[in-house]
């Protein structure tokens, strides 16, 4: 009797995990295609309120029951994105936890395997995977930001040399050349990374809300700081927001330890 009772649990958890999985890509379905709309709406009424401006007699009809209806379809393409995010993060626990319990008391009565013993436990392991997941993702994130920053670093000297190497830099004013991450200059004409390179350290720094004289250390907390107030995921309906942590980051990948040493050397040395 028992293992046909384990029998039940388990079938019942393989059909509600499929029944879960289809509501959750349905879900995401609908998240993209309200996302997708969102956009062309917001477009059509830019255009029809700038129309207005010149043409009132096109809000005559803003009262028929057919412009009403429209506006409901409009306002409910609005909410589903928003509404659908929560709603598929609400499916992924409940799959779990449902799904989860039911498995493991299946294999209780099946196979005799212990099992947690209440369901607030299902709550926990799933919290903590997710967290778990959160910083797994954090750390790839700052992994593949380090790799940019060392790409910069090294495409940088590589100017630098080249640009030495053809006699064409020209740094503050004097002939030099490429000293361990300090330059001097030539008294040739033409391109000068002095230049390009002050002028993108600068505006790195200022994205930042930076020193020039800054440190590693110091663009890293800035860094982190900004990028969790801008992070998209944070701010799903600001496309400010995802422009910003965009600059924030193009900036930090610029501002390596290498980068902020070779500019300090220019300007200090």
């Amino acid at each position: 009797m028992r293992k046909i009772w384990g029998n039940i649990l388990f079938m019942l958890a393989r059909i509600l995990d499929g029944l879960f999985k289809g509501l959750i890509k349905l879900s995401e379905a609908l998240v993209l295609l309200g996302n997708r709309l969102k956009r062309i709406i917001f477009s059509l009424i830019t255009t029809c309120l700038f129309a207005g401006m010149f043409f009132p007699f096109i809000f005559i009809g803003l009262f028929s029951p057919l412009t009403a209806s429209i506006i409901l379809i409009i306002a409910l393409i609005l909410i589903i994105p928003f509404l659908g995010k929560k709603a598929i993060s609400a499916l992924k626990y409940y799959r779990y936890t449902t799904t989860e319990y039911l498995y493991d008391r299946a294999d209780y009565y099946r196979l005799g395997k212990e099992s947690k013993k209440t369901y607030a436990e299902y709550d926990r392991a799933y919290r903590q995977a997710e967290e778990e997941e959160r910083r797994r993702r954090e750390e790839a994130f700052y992994r593949e930001q380090e790799r940019r920053q060392r790409e910069q670093a090294e495409h940088w000297r590589r100017i630098f040399e080249e640009a030495f190497r053809q006699g064409n830099y020209q740094g503050r004013g004097q002939t030099g050349g490429y000293q361990g991450g300090s330059y001097g200059g030539s008294q040739s004409s033409g391109y000068n990374p002095y230049q390009d390179f002050t002028s993108q350290y600068k505006k790195a720094c200022d994205s930042l809300g930076l020193s020039y004289n800054t440190d590693i250390y110091e663009v890293k907390l800035q860094y982190r700081k900004l990028a969790k107030q801008y992070h998209p995921d944070l701010n799903p309906d600001n496309p400010q927001a995802a422009e910003k942590f965009k600059e924030i980051t193009s900036a930090y990948e610029f501002l390596s330890e290498e980068n902020i040493e070779r500019y300090k050397n220019m300007h200090h040395a």
